[in-house]
């Protein structure tokens, strides 16, 4: 079983994709940033900001590069990181400002030093932030719940967790 994020229509061959969980994309900036005092702001407006990105092959980035491609924009990134603690750390510390899913602002250890922006863009929407649970098929010859399933059910049970609802 692993998490893994979609990005499009993606098919893994071989593998049971269970969509778990999507999630809205907002801009998230120092408390200290001066955009900290606004409660939204235009997706145009953040191309004058200086970005802290992940990696470029890292699924989060490709997710934000594209919805960047999609209105035509450019940002300016002027640190690229490779791991998602050192990017909200980067940004709770005041060295620029990113995009990631809302659960991860508010749920991160550096959430009290970051502020979080509702973007708003015009046409097309912004992409949604998607996770599957991939698993190989259940054996037929093995009884009851599986781990998997039990694991699931604890999930589906935990509060405050955004649900996958199907909608993009």
């Amino acid at each position: 079983m692993s998490f893994y994020p979609i990005l499009g229509k993606e098919q893994w061959t071989g593998l049971q994709v269970m969509p778990y969980v999507q999630d809205s994309l907002v801009a998230i900036c120092s408390r200290k940033h001066p955009l900290a005092k606004q409660q939204s702001v235009r997706l145009e407006a953040l191309t004058g900001e200086s970005f802290v990105e992940l990696t470029p092959e890292r699924a989060l980035r490709k997710l934000v590069d594209q919805a960047f491609t999609q209105h035509h924009l450019e940002r300016p990134i002027v640190y690229q990181v490779s791991d998602i603690e050192t990017l909200l750390h980067f940004v709770g510390h005041g060295l620029g400002i990113s995009i990631v899913p809302s659960a991860l602002a508010r749920f991160s250890g550096e959430s009290p030093r970051l502020h979080s922006l509702r973007i708003m863009s015009q046409p097309p929407k912004l992409p949604k932030w998607k996770l599957a649970i991939l698993t190989r098929p259940r054996r037929k010859d093995l009884p009851g719940k599986t781990t998997v399933e039990l694991f699931l059910k604890t999930l589906a049970e935990l509060p405050g967790m955004p649900k996958f609802t199907g909608e993009s």
